[in-house]
C-alpha cells in the first residue's frame, strides 16, 4: 500500500497532474509484478512482512524515478 504513493510524489507538481498520476501507479504495478533490480532479494532478506512493505517502497522508487525523468523529458 506504501509503494503506491510515493510515485505520486510527482504527480502534484505542474501540468498534467491525472496523467502522471496514473502513470506512476501503473509503473509501480508493473515494477511490483515483474520485481525487477533487487526488489525480489529485498522482500528475501527482510523477514515477514517487512520484506513485502519494503519490496513495495523500491519499487515504488523505481517508479518514482522513472516518472521524474519521462516528466523531466517531455516538459
Amino acid at each position: 500500500y506504501v509503494g503506491c504513493w510515493i510515485p505520486l510524489l510527482v504527480a502534484p507538481c505542474g501540468e498534467y497532474t491525472w496523467l502522471f498520476a496514473l502513470l506512476g501507479f501503473g509503473l509501480f504495478r508493473l515494477i511490483d509484478i515483474t520485481k525487477p533490480l533487487g526488489c525480489r532479494k529485498i522482500e528475501e532478506l527482510c523477514p515477514g512482512g517487512w520484506g513485502v512493505m519494503m519490496d513495495d517502497v523500491l519499487a515504488g522508487t523505481y517508479a518514482l524515478i522513472i516518472v521524474y525523468i519521462l516528466k523531466l523529458i517531455i516538459f
